[in-house]
């Protein structure tokens, strides 16, 4: 069965821009793991990429479009109104949506304050929300979609890319590849 992926623009860029890596995304995207769960405004954020148009056909073969709905407005008692057109926002609103209807998906995010609002204020979605470094840990140990050496040049690329990310979260989940056993 697929699970389905929410993702800020952030985790698509990092592969398509800050490490240049598109083939490892797609990788990802060919697994037939997941469904991923693209919202207009990050489809939007993402289309911007030169790379883009590598991963399109791939994308659209396992993407699933949410119904039509402005999901910032869910989570704007949260912010302010100029802040609910990111695609960080629309992403939480989707899942909020998705785990209201008691679907299986992992959140990615990266951004420190679309994340305090998950752990702050919908402790329900936490355990469903990693970062972009995490997931890639997880796509060597629990889904075997990178080998090991495939997923530390991945994470070393992060670490030298524009990709902010603090060492030690990097170091942390290279540590948890090192332990770990597929």
């Amino acid at each position: 069965m697929t699970k389905e992926i929410i993702s800020d623009s952030t985790f698509y860029i990092c592969f398509l821009d800050d490490i240049n890596y598109p083939e490892g995304l797609k990788k990802i995207i060919n697994s037939r793991k997941f469904k991923f769960v693209i919202g207009d405004v990050v489809e939007n954020e993402i289309k911007k990429s030169s790379n883009y148009p590598l991963i399109k056909s791939d994308l659209s073969k396992v993407r699933e479009k949410p119904l039509p709905f402005n999901y910032g407005e869910i989570v704007r008692p949260f912010l302010g109104i100029s802040e609910i057109k990111k695609g960080e926002h629309e992403v939480i609103g989707i899942a909020i949506v998705y785990h209201l209807k008691g679907k299986d998906f992992i959140l990615i995010l990266d951004e420190d304050g679309p994340r305090g609002i998950i752990e702050k204020k919908l402790s329900r979605i936490k355990s469903k929300m990693t970062g972009t470094v995490g997931f890639i840990g997880r796509c060597y140990c629990w889904y075997l979609i990178y080998n090991k050496e495939e997923a530390i040049n991945i994470l070393e690329r992060i670490r030298n890319s524009k990709f902010r990310v603090q060492s030690h979260i990097i170091d942390k989940v290279l540590h948890e590849i090192e332990g770990c056993s597929p």
